[in-house]
């Protein structure tokens, strides 16, 4: 009753596996068509079609993974070289992606049975690029938060500084922007920087309140205008 409880949920977990999007894990995959095979020996049953249809799409899925991965296998040197490059010339942006994929790369390879000889010394150099990674990465979420700290500084400054209103009202939205242009994933706004941002900017909004409701009011009467004319011009044709 085990073996066929057993039995059971291999057939199972073995169909599960051809709906994975994601690469298989070759020796896992391998232990369990072994397993199963054992089972039906230990039980005295044949390999039904069912089985055999599922054990052959494995086989086959892990052949074209194997196939791909020993493709990408053979250009990681040549990629490590580039991504090391990049990091020599802080091209961190480029950098970035390009060690994501060597990665993912290095990981389809160990999933597919590939020899471990075979990657140890590319795992190996990107683990030491991993951490000149790391370390521009760190550097630039310092930088972005520094950019935040002056935008906080020239927000500050803005509440006070003798400028026409229009002048202010125009620093005050290249401000704005400025600061919702960072990119959060980078380095997300700490609660300090945030807050002292977003005071000054009530502040120098209070102070040309008056101007951008009269602003508003104008454009509102432009277009009312506007659309007077067009009314008008719509009812002589």
């Amino acid at each position: 009753r085990k073996a066929q409880r057993r039995l059971a949920r291999l057939k199972t977990r073995l169909a599960s596996r051809l709906t994975e999007s994601g690469p298989l894990d070759s020796a896992r995959i391998r232990g369990e068509l072994a397993e199963l095979r054992s089972l039906l020996q230990t039980l005295g049953q044949p390999v039904n079609e069912e089985i055999s249809g599922i054990s052959q799409e494995l086989e086959a899925r892990l052949r074209e993974q194997r196939k791909e991965a020993e493709h990408r296998i053979q250009s990681l040197p040549e990629r490590i070289t580039e991504l090391e490059g990049m990091l020599e010339s802080g091209e961190l942006k480029r950098a970035e992606p390009l060690h994501e994929d060597i990665a993912s790369d290095l990981e389809l390879g160990r999933r597919s049975g590939i020899a471990e000889d075979a990657i140890t010394g590319l795992n190996t150099r990107l683990r030491s690029l991993s951490g000149r990674l790391r370390d521009l990465q760190h550097w630039r979420r310092w930088g972005t938060n520094q950019h935040r700290a002056a935008l906080c500084e020239a927000m500050e400054a803005l509440r006070d500084e003798d400028l026409p209103l229009a002048a202010v009202a125009e620093r005050f939205h290249v401000l704005q922007a400025d600061w919702k242009g960072l990119d959060p994933s980078v380095a997300p706004a700490n609660r300090s920087l945030w807050t002292r941002f977003h005071q000054a900017s009530e502040a120098v909004l209070e102070r040309c309140r008056a101007y951008l409701e009269a602003e508003a009011a104008e454009r509102e009467t432009n277009r009312a205008a506007r659309e007077n004319v067009c009314r008008q011009l719509e009812e002589f044709l």
